[in-house]
């Protein structure tokens, strides 16, 4: 017995020294240059708290395009410049599609969703998402319709207020509402319970992920924990995603192959049902995936459960709860103006942690500060469906995320990006002057824009991409190599974190004739004919470019040409445009500063619409 069980070890010490022989090993990494690290905090001490994204760009300029730089522990390398970051994302294919572990999107998602998962997961949530949108008429007629009946239900709320001072936040409801459109198959009155919590709770999730505190917790995660510091935004994403739940559980789509689907939601809850291999009996509402279960024995069916709202049901107070199920089952509300949301600056972008991998951990934070992750339990919704859906995309958890992630991106930044137009034409009113020429000759009298107008608002268009340009509203979004890569002459190894900083692709002296000014001849030719410009990257570009690119180009072209045509854009009595402040107050995203203007009719009458309704 002896012998044998040294000839076994012997049997195994050699077969691990010829593998060890034979396998090709990987080749050492080379990092490319960067500062000095300093112990345990690396080079936070070089980036500013409020705009990391020029700090990083003012490093790039001593050392290089592509560098190395540690964010605590985690070495990290940032790309800079039209160049590298277009090579970068372009041409390594899907070896640099992968997103790092970021910690609190680690707690929100637990791997799922669609904008911070990789892999499988992420591949399937995208493609059927992009089919969706396709199927939902994104960028053709049927969602023209819905996006100018939303900007004639705007211009009833600025018709309300007489020319006088409304907050800039209202602008943001139109493309909100427009996204809750796709998203759950109708639009909201404005003071629908359901719609005010909505853009109230994304408001302070967004302001909250921007904060210092929550920038310590992504790069100290067990630090953070112990501290709570994630607590308050895992609070409001808990009350987010106990709405959401209750929107899919009072959606009835079509049985698969019965019809189209009429939102993104209906589609998600239609496929959850081809992989569960069965479909909604047509009597009446049910839970998500099937017939309620019935008792034993003849008799009547037992009556449908009342609506689940998650583990914080205490937090959505009874109103909220009542307005939701009115505003899916009979419609809402009679809709008033109402005030302005809080506006709070706060931030940093989203930084990562090595302890954490992409889908490990379950939501866990690691440091027993307790986590409201989405739970992986079989659902009592819904049956088990391991082993029918392969990347787990239709179970009840991952469905909420999914929409979570479209809730969130859909409205914050494509409102941003609407208030920041307005906010911009106010200040230079001898361009919007311009634009309103243009539309004057182009539209004449009384008429909404239509998609095909572009072509004939060249001026228009080139305003509307220089605000993007401008704005830098998004700076950047960390990507993941999901392979040994050559990047920029280095050799970066599987699982390196990259920063592509989209800021300093949008100010490249390189690529831009005066990149700090705010200059519609960017995208001009000499003769006033629109040209596109290859560095005009605010929607990224490469396999993770944003999947709702065509609805925010749609929405912003009709939303800002629309406005434009109907009013002046002016600062508040008494305030010149020289002293709007622009100066961004940023949250996740870099939002502008909350403030009021006013809308002055430009050819009298009215939006022929009730003020939030059609």
């Amino acid at each position: 017995m002896a012998l044998l069980l040294v000839g076994l070890l012997l049997l195994l010490g050699l077969w691990g020294l010829l593998r060890a022989h034979t396998r090709t090993p990987s080749p050492a990494p080379r990092w490319p240059p960067g500062p000095l690290p300093l112990p345990l905090i690396g080079n936070l001490h070089l980036l500013c708290v409020s705009q990391q994204d020029r700090s990083l760009m003012e490093l790039s300029e001593r050392y290089g395009p592509v560098f190395t730089v540690h964010l605590g522990l985690q070495k990290t390398v940032v790309l800079a410049g039209y160049e590298a970051v277009r090579e970068a994302l372009v041409g390594t294919g899907s070896k640099l599609a992968d997103r790092p572990p970021v910690a609190v999107f680690q707690l929100i998602q637990g791997g799922g969703g669609i904008f911070f998962s990789s892999g499988a997961r992420w591949r399937a949530a995208r493609q059927f998402t992009v089919r969706t949108l396709h199927d939902l008429g994104v960028g053709r007629g049927p969602m023209v319709d819905k996006i100018l009946q939303e900007l004639r239900c705007l211009m009833g709320q600025l018709d309300s207020y007489g020319g006088r001072p409304f907050p800039l936040a209202l602008l943001g409801w139109a493309p909100s509402n427009i996204t809750f459109t796709l998203l759950f198959g109708r639009r909201f009155d404005y003071q629908d319970p359901v719609f005010v919590s909505l853009l109230r709770l994304i408001d302070d999730v967004m302001v909250l992920l921007g904060t210092p505190s929550l920038q310590l917790f992504n790069i100290y995660p067990r630090l953070g924990a112990l501290l709570q510091l994630h607590r308050p935004v895992l609070r409001k994403i808990e009350e987010v995603r106990a709405i959401l739940r209750t929107l899919l559980e009072t959606r009835r789509p079509p049985p698969p192959g019965a019809g189209p689907v009429q939102s993104y939601m209906d589609a998600l809850i239609q496929q959850g049902q081809v992989w569960a291999g069965r479909t909604l009996p047509p009597q009446r509402p049910a839970g998500i995936w099937g017939p309620h279960p019935r008792r034993s024995g003849a008799g009547p069916e037992p009556p449908p459960p009342s609506p689940r709202w998650g583990p914080l049901s205490a937090s959505v107070s009874p109103s909220v709860k009542r307005g939701i199920c009115s505003a899916c089952l009979r419609g809402g509300s009679k809709d008033v103006p109402s005030p302005e949301r809080s506006r709070c600056p706060a931030n940093l972008a989203p930084s990562f942690h090595p302890s954490l991998e992409p889908g490990a951990g379950g939501g866990r934070d690691g440091g027993g500060g307790g986590s409201v992750a989405p739970s992986r339990r079989p659902s009592p919704l819904q049956p088990t469906l391991q082993g029918k859906d392969p990347h787990g995309l239709f179970a009840e958890a991952d469905m909420v995320a999914c929409v979570l992630d479209m809730v969130m991106a859909g409205t914050e930044t494509t409102s941003a990006t609407l208030q920041w137009a307005a906010l911009l034409m106010s200040r230079h009113p001898s361009v919007q002057g311009r634009v309103q020429e243009e539309l004057d000759r182009v539209l004449g009298p009384g008429r909404l824009p239509r998609l095909e107008d572009q072509r004939s608002l060249p001026y228009t268009s080139a305003v509307l991409h220089e605000v993007q340009r401008s704005i830098t509203l998004l700076p950047h979004v960390p990507r993941c190599m999901a392979a040994d890569t050559q990047l920029g002459g280095y050799l970066l190894p599987k699982g390196t974190p990259v920063i592509p900083l989209l800021s300093s692709v949008l100010l490249d002296k390189t690529q831009w004739e005066t990149p700090r000014q705010f200059n519609p001849g960017h995208f001009l030719d000499a003769d006033g004919r629109f040209v596109k410009r290859a560095a005009f990257l605010p929607f990224s570009a490469g396999r993770r470019v944003c999947v709702g690119e065509s609805l925010a180009r749609s929405e912003l072209f009709l939303l800002f040409a629309g406005l434009l045509h109907r009013y002046r854009l002016l600062p508040p009595p008494g305030l010149s445009p020289g002293a709007l402040d622009t100066t961004p107050a940023p949250a996740f995203t870099m939002r502008p500063p909350a403030q009021a203007l006013c809308a002055v009719p430009r050819h009298g009458g009215s939006a022929q619409a009730d003020p939030g309704r059609v």
